[in-house]
């Protein structure tokens, strides 16, 4: 898998973080670089990180584009559950590879909402479309 063609200016982007150590420290830090590299490799060959990114791109950042039915999400298989954990473990270790050369471990706290609250309202959302569509639209909602 050619490791340049994923783009390396993305916020988030582990990639661009392990470059940038690795700038900043050279060889202190390549055999570790290296290595984050390669945890990346293996992560965007799996089959759930190509699942995962065409459901990005249909179901999330691009709903319109899917349409059979742009509000609907499908479930994780228990094996796309156990590759996920494993993506996860990967990505804890390039972190704490970024981190340690610093003499820190990075610890990972999310209190945002956000997501809990989208399916949580969307679910609400959905379940009252389904179930009052016709009624919803004799009572002069405009819904699509």
């Amino acid at each position: 898998m050619n490791k340049e063609q994923y783009p390396k200016n993305h916020y988030a982007s582990l990639e661009k973080l392990s470059i940038t150590i690795f700038k900043n420290q050279g060889d202190n830090f390549k055999q570790k670089h290296e290595l984050n590299l390669d945890f990346l490799s293996e992560i965007r060959a799996s089959d759930f990180f190509v699942k995962l990114k065409g459901d990005r791109d249909k179901k999330f950042a691009h709903a319109d584009s899917n349409y059979s039915d742009p509000f609907s999400f499908h479930s994780f298989s228990d094996d796309e559950i156990q590759e996920a954990s494993e993506h996860l473990k990967k990505f804890k270790l390039i972190m704490d590879n970024c981190t340690g050369i610093f003499d820190c471990e990075f610890a990972f706290q999310h209190p945002d909402p956000r997501t809990d609250n989208f399916i949580k309202f969307h679910t609400k959302y959905k379940e009252y479309y389904h179930k009052n569509y016709f009624d919803a639209m004799n009572n002069g909602y405009g819904l699509l």
